[in-house]
């Protein structure tokens, strides 16, 4: 079949889409869902999204900050941000576009390299959910696959090099509004967890450095996304932005050691600015979250060391339940060591110290899947980072793919690493890194 007759099926085929979709969306309101009627008007951009599924990359990349449900509450087991549902149209999109169309399924081949370490890890989810079938395993399955190996084929399958700064530029908007909401304290729900908000400003600071290249003018929203980072107070986002700093500078810096000097000689002097800048409590805190004074500081209720500040006693609280997670979490995994208690299942503690994450990334998957689950996740991370240092010399994006993914798992190890905004980004660079489309250009952006 060629081009040009795909190109007319699809037209053809486009009244039915609208009427169909139409159908469905007077289906949905007449269940007198106020949500599902303010919806209603977006469905022509919806189909617009379904048709260009490029289109609705950068759009679902743009909004990943914004964690607010499209089905309901937050507070439920599922929750479907807006970026879920554009994606899921760009994959309803692609999936015509793969089958009618020989050239697109030939840019399938750009992700084969990945497959060798992507499908053992793929493969155990499945034996994983066979072992715990449920409805809720089979949706955290799904999303599990969606926010790690689905937005590598987007990046190297829909994304474009027109498409991509959309993707980007839009992601550090939204990372914009995000920072100025905690920085004004507004106390909105868009606002979101602050380690969550705190890692998206963390990768807002890095990817306002990356595009920063050649183009020193893209550097002056950097001031406020550090200080939205400093006011959301996150430790383990501040441990991640200086990580993914330095992988960023080990790998290839900025592409001379002028600009490598000049970015981080500017970064350097808007942190102490901005921390300089914000109130004294606030210093307090940051400074606090970083002692290691309160390793093994009693439970909440309990008196506070002697001495100790309110934000003191508070940080040193939140050290202890993480350690309280730590060791819940390796229990459950000694308990489970095979086949972990089943996606998105994962439940250990009682009272204060009852999660549904460990925030430990590693302790997560282990609890999950098992040891092999775990060994299978660490071959993805560390089969695709060798990908990306072989592509150094070719594309632009593999250093900065490296420097994302570290910034992410680096957030993962002390928080929670399974939110869309923190794995995605990273995920969709290293599509970017192998997609030949991004290879040879100077820039990259």
């Amino acid at each position: 079949m060629t081009q040009v007759e795909v190109r007319e099926r699809v037209r053809d085929a486009q009244p039915l889409a609208l009427l169909a979709t139409l159908a469905a969306a007077i289906g949905y309101v007449s269940v007198h869902s106020l949500r599902a009627a303010l919806l209603l008007p977006l469905l022509p951009l919806a189909l617009l999204l379904l048709l260009r599924p490029a289109v609705a990359v950068a759009t679902g990349v743009a909004l990943l900050p914004i964690l607010r449900s499209v089905l309901g509450s937050e507070g439920g087991a599922v929750v479907v941000s807006p970026t879920d549902t554009i994606f899921a149209l760009a994959l309803a999109g692609l999936i015509p576009l793969l089958l009618l169309d020989e050239t697109w399924r030939k840019r399938l081949t750009i992700v084969r390299p990945v497959l060798l370490f992507a499908t053992p890890y793929l493969a155990w989810l499945l034996v994983v959910l066979a072992a715990h079938p449920s409805g809720h395993t089979a949706f955290k399955t799904m999303t599990a696959i969606e926010i790690t190996v689905f937005p590598i084929l987007l990046g190297a399958v829909a994304v474009n090099r027109r498409t991509a700064p959309w993707a980007l530029y839009g992601f550090l908007v939204s990372a914009g509004f995000l920072a100025i909401l905690w920085t004004g304290q507004l106390g909105t729900a868009f606002a979101g967890n602050k380690n969550a908000a705190g890692q998206y400003l963390a990768l807002a600071i890095l990817l306002t450095i990356i595009l920063s290249k050649g183009r020193p003018h893209y550097l002056i929203p950097l001031p406020l996304y550090v200080v939205g980072l400093l006011y959301a107070a996150s430790r383990g986002a501040m441990v991640a932005a200086v990580f993914g700093a330095i992988a960023l500078l080990a790998l290839r810096g900025l592409g001379s050691w002028r600009r490598t000097v000049a970015a981080t000689t500017v970064l350097t002097l808007v942190v102490l600015v901005g921390y300089n800048t914000v109130p004294v409590s606030l210093q307090a805190k940051v400074a606090a979250a970083f002692s290691q004074a309160g390793d093994q500081a009693p439970p909440q209720g309990t008196p506070g060391v002697a001495g100790q500040t309110e934000v003191e006693r508070s940080t040193a609280y939140n050290l202890t339940i993480r350690k309280a997670y730590r060791q819940d979490g390796l229990r459950l995994v000694e308990a489970h060591p095979l086949l972990g208690v089943g996606t998105g299942n994962y439940d250990t503690g009682y009272g204060p110290t009852r999660t549904i994450d460990p925030h430990n990334v590693l302790i997560r998957v282990a609890g999950e899947g098992g040891l092999p689950e775990l060994a299978t996740f660490l071959f993805f991370l560390g089969g695709t980072a060798g990908l990306m240092l072989k592509r150094l010399g070719s594309n632009p994006w593999a250093g900065p793919a490296i420097a994302i993914q570290v910034a992410a798992f680096t957030h993962g190890l002390v928080d929670v690493y399974f939110v869309r905004g923190v794995p995605v980004i990273g995920w969709l660079l290293v599509g970017m890194a192998l997609n030949p489309a991004f290879d040879r250009q100077r820039d990259v952006a």
